[in-house]
């Protein structure tokens, strides 16, 4: 692909920002001269058409974008700035979730990572200009990342590579933005791949560098999105690739995250086919689980308040439009919350779902257990009693039957609708158009865990049901499709 002083061909794209500002030249390198492209009229002003002389509905790319260094770099800047926005700089080590795609500016990558990352970055200029011929190169750059992938993978030399990883977190942004598919089938194989490739190196292999902040994302992605109990909450993995640094705030509240899938897991293997627990021993060891959770993601907040100073949150009026609101009713959420800084917010945010998320499963087994007969001999002697503030304690059984041991649900009801309302408070915070992307794609899993977990409080076809669902069709009709089909 050119030569060792290559130059700019003749052919060449010429593609303006919506908001005015320099243009950026995606050409192939091609022969020993460079013809420049004519210059762009000065008398052009911001939202006119990128292509001069034609319809943007007839537009077709003249030629492929191809992966040269100095163009990658800029599309790569383009995507930086997309996904973490200049007012986070102060903030950029608490969020090392997102920072490995900083790290990969100026960095040989790898020809699987090189095509995977201009998939997302062309497919996500073409959602900002609606140029739809900028759409389909990305495909064509996301099924060539695809071949590269899997030749990488086959490899036996390549296959331990922690850019294999990055290559995997790509196409899963690429999936995020576009689905191709309309389904959610390539995303969930996209994570899978990530994760058996993490799997295949190991929890030490990823305590330093790029491949600690691409084990950092994946947690990310499992701690909010999966329901079964993954090798990431074993202690190797909570602990050896943290044993030379420490962790973060946001580490150390995805640990209990990571957990949770563990008590989902549990709650199956003790359900029968009609949805039933299979004895009332098991179900109980299942909620003292979820209050060993509960008890922890106490302490984590208590240690969390006292780390900073002042307040972690306020009420402001809210101005978020809601077809959902009504003048004889009012705002369903008249407030909202501001944060001292994205990092904060998005922190309590994940806290008020590990919330809701632990206090809608113990609604759920208080709610098999009360259907449950048990006599106190299947228990040896003694039970395990629920208090009204969620923690467990053991006391000897002195009178059958046992279920008359089992607290309202009320309380943890309360729970999952204190800690939703605050999840929904926080959408117009997350909605400000400086935070771009990162914003919605931040609030977007705990409304839909809301969205999942609310009826266990409130019941279905509540208005803040509806509120909420408003909220996700608006973040879908944005930047991305994949969560019309989750």
């Amino acid at each position: 692909m050119g030569t060792s002083n290559p130059a700019l061909s003749s052919s060449a794209l010429l593609l303006n920002k919506e908001d005015g500002t320099a243009p950026v030249y995606l050409t192939r390198w091609k022969g020993n001269a460079c013809v420049k492209p004519s210059t762009p009229s000065t008398s052009r002003t911001k939202g006119e058409r990128l292509f001069e002389g034609r319809p943007t509905s007839d537009v077709s790319l003249s030629m492929s974008v191809t992966p040269r260094n100095a163009i990658r770099d800029q599309l790569l800047s383009f995507l930086v700035d997309k996904n973490l926005p200049a007012d986070l700089d102060s903030h950029r080590r608490h969020i090392d979730h997102r920072s490995w795609l900083a790290k990969l500016a100026g960095e040989p990558l790898s020809p699987a990572l090189e095509h995977s990352m201009l998939a997302i970055c062309v497919a996500a200029w073409g959602r900002q200009t609606s140029e739809e011929a900028l759409t389909r190169e990305s495909l064509v750059m996301y099924t060539t990342s695809l071949r590269q992938l899997q030749r990488a993978i086959t490899n036996s030399t390549s296959r331990s590579d922690e850019q294999n990883i990055a290559a995997c977190l790509a196409l899963i942004m690429y999936e995020y933005i576009e689905c191709p598919g309309h389904t959610t089938d390539g995303y969930m194989n996209h994570y899978i791949g990530a994760m058996s490739l993490l799997q295949l190196r190991g929890p030490q292999a990823h305590s330093e560098g790029l491949a600690h902040r691409l084990l950092k994302t994946v947690r990310f992605h499992t701690g909010l999105r999966m329901r079964r109990t993954t090798f990431l909450s074993r202690p190797e993995w909570i602990e050896q690739p943290w044993s030379s640094m420490p962790k973060s705030f946001q580490d150390l509240l995805l640990d209990i995250l990571l957990k949770i899938p563990d008590i989902y897991s549990a709650t199956d293997a003790i359900t029968d086919e009609m949805g039933l627990l299979k004895d009332f021993a098991s179900g109980f060891e299942v909620a003292r689980k979820c209050s060993q959770l509960d008890a922890e993601l106490a302490k984590w907040f208590s240690r969390y308040k006292e780390d900073h100073s002042g307040p972690l949150y306020w009420p402001v009026f809210s101005n978020l439009d809601s077809e959902i609101d009504a003048t004889e009713l009012g705002q369903v959420f008249p407030t909202s919350l501001r944060f001292p800084s994205f990092e904060i917010g998005e922190t309590l945010v994940l806290y008020w779902t590990a919330q809701v998320l632990i206090h809608s499963h113990l609604c759920l087994l208080l709610q098999k257990l009360s259907k449950v007969e048990c006599q106190p001999e299947q228990l040896h002697g003694s039970v395990l009693e629920i208090n009204l503030k969620g923690s467990m304690t053991s006391t000897q059984t002195q009178q059958p039957p046992l279920r008359q041991l089992l607290p309202a649900i009320e309380h943890h009801k309360q729970w999952v609708q204190s800690s939703a309302y605050h999840i929904c408070q926080s959408v117009e915070y997350f909605f400000q158009e400086m935070l771009g992307s990162i914003g919605m794609g931040a609030i977007l899993p705990p409304l839909l865990v809301v969205h999942a977990c609310m009826p266990s409080a409130l019941g279905a076809g509540s208005r803040q049901q509806a509120w909420v669902h408003e909220m996700i069709v608006q973040i879908q009709g944005g930047s991305n499709k994949l969560p019309r089909n989750i």
